[in-house]
């Protein structure tokens, strides 16, 4: 815990020689969450509690230009172990996929992903009400184990394209070729894509 404090704290000192809105990000994150220590602070950012992933977790609708993205990836990696270990500790399973879907439906979890032109598109075409909805979709370098992008929902928030269901669409960074999109159940779990090979 002490290498990350030192990671987040060394992040967030660094915002003095950012963009103004990468500061205002930070600032209004951190006077949000008041004056509770670094660790509190992450635990509620994530909305993992000792008891597991809590609901209240939610930031809604992010939008980053290429320059914050590096700000947050320490988060977003973070969130998404959190998540990771979560589903493996809490349900003694792996991260459910189509194939492996256990007891859930797969098809109204599994991320359906397409990349065009550079830009990756994934949805999850699931309900999205206050007791039970999609409240994490990420995507994760396979090589590298990099989450590069991360988005967390709120309860009633709706894909623009579909008025249904969770999607992100994010510019793939370069150099990458394997990836995976991941999106997180309050009640039905962690699940995958597989791997999307872009080579």
């Amino acid at each position: 815990m002490k290498v990350y404090t030192m990671q987040v704290n060394k992040q967030v000192s660094a915002l003095s020689d950012q963009t103004t809105t990468r500061r205002q990000a930070f600032s209004s994150f951190f006077s949000t969450l008041g004056s509770i220590s670094i660790a509190n602070r992450l635990t509620a950012l994530v909305g993992i509690s000792t008891l597991g992933v809590s609901t209240s977790g939610c930031m809604g609708e992010t939008t980053y230009d290429q320059g914050e993205l590096s700000a947050y990836e320490p988060f977003w990696t973070y969130r998404a172990d959190r998540l990771e270990q979560y589903q493996q500790e809490t349900f003694q399973v792996g991260i459910r996929t189509m194939d492996a879907p256990g007891p859930h439906n797969a098809a109204v979890h599994h991320p359906i992903v397409s990349v065009q032109d550079g830009i990756i598109n994934a949805t999850v075409d699931h309900v999205m009400e206050l007791d039970h909805w999609i409240t994490t979709i990420y995507t994760r370098d396979l090589d590298t184990g990099r989450v590069f992008y991360l988005k967390e929902f709120h309860p009633t928030e709706l894909s623009p394209d579909t008025e249904k269901g969770a999607s992100i669409s994010v510019e793939l960074p370069p150099g990458i070729l394997r990836i995976a999109v991941f999106a997180f159940c309050n009640k039905h779990e962690l699940w995958w894509s597989g791997v999307i090979d872009l080579s």
